[in-house]
């Protein structure tokens, strides 16, 4: 059965991007555009994975981190922005417990690369 991963991101490009890459690896992909509607995703199915945007128009996406580990404590996380410093990227992962952090514009085939390392 496929790993599925919810994806968090305003950008609708960048969204449907992710999907195309997620998929072609054979994951299962699902897409959000807000906090809002992660959230209400979130509250009706468990993903294995949530890909979020930092700043997202509704919210951050650490609350949503947060949301999903006290809901499901097995749900892995990796952060995607494009406003933090590179020095700052280490404090997001220990703080948050993520499994990677990169920072916009960055490589899709490091992404797929640290997904199949957290997914197996």
């Amino acid at each position: 059965m496929p790993k599925k991963i919810l994806a968090v991101d305003d950008e609708a490009s960048l969204r449907e991007l992710l999907k195309r890459a997620l998929t072609a690896s054979d994951y299962h992909v699902t897409l959000a555009c807000c906090a809002e509607e992660a959230r209400a995703l979130m509250s009706a199915n468990i993903y294995d994975l949530l890909i979020t945007d930092l700043i997202l128009p509704d919210g951050a996406g650490t609350e949503l981190i947060d949301f999903t580990s006290g809901r499901h404590g097995a749900t892995k996380s990796i952060m995607i922005s494009g406003a933090v410093e590179p020095w700052e990227m280490p404090l997001f992962v220990e703080k948050y417990k993520l499994e990677g952090f990169f920072a916009k514009p960055f490589s899709m085939d490091a992404l797929l690369g640290k997904v199949r390392e957290v997914l197996g």
